[in-house]
């Protein structure tokens, strides 16, 4: 059964030393989000950020270069 991509981001390192990779994962706090697609127009389309290439809004986005970003999705495969 497919689920819905999820994104969220954490300080450098943190995605892994907190097992988003895992499985059994607890999601609260992720993102949903449209794939493909890229993390800039999931922050806009979920109103995390104004659109970075309207007027200055592209300063205040500057702290997105700056986490590491994580997608997450589950689906059933071959047995």
């Amino acid at each position: 059964m497919f689920e819905q991509w999820k994104l969220k981001d954490y300080a450098p390192g943190g995605g892994l030393a907190s097992g988003a990779f895992k499985g059994r994962f607890d999601e609260a706090g992720w993102l949903d989000v449209a794939v493909p697609g890229d993390v800039h127009t999931a922050l806009i389309s979920s109103g995390r950020i104004d659109d970075p290439y309207y007027d200055r809004n592209e300063e205040g986005c500057s702290w997105i270069e700056d986490r590491e970003w994580w997608y997450r999705t589950s689906f059933e495969g071959p047995e």
